[in-house]
């Protein structure tokens, strides 16, 4: 399907720079982590939930530790607590769990 060849990291499968994520966007689903273009896991970014420095990555290992806690609820329970929003309490502490100090 395009993009790099698979590695093994944060305790998932990752896939860098598919064609088919939106740029300097990444996904965690359960192990598995997608990466779009212009996006690595081991990028350093200014947090867009929490203003924190994060490593990508790590943010990305978060959520999957996340899924392994809530199981089949896990999904549901993100979008009920915001989705995408600044407030959503997994997106702050994928945040804190990948801090860069």
């Amino acid at each position: 399907f395009g993009g790099d060849l698979p590695t093994i990291g944060n305790n998932a499968i990752r896939f860098t720079n598919n064609p088919f994520m939106p740029r300097d966007s990444a996904v965690s689903l359960g192990n598995v982590h997608v990466y779009g273009r212009g996006l690595m896991p081991s990028d350093v970014r200014k947090s867009y939930y929490t203003g924190l420095m994060v490593n990508i990555g790590q943010h990305e290992g978060g959520h999957t530790s996340q899924s392994q806690v809530w199981g089949p609820f896990y999904i549901p329970a993100w979008l009920i607590a915001g989705g995408l929003s600044q407030s959503n309490p997994f997106e702050i502490a994928a945040d804190e769990a990948s801090r860069v100090r």
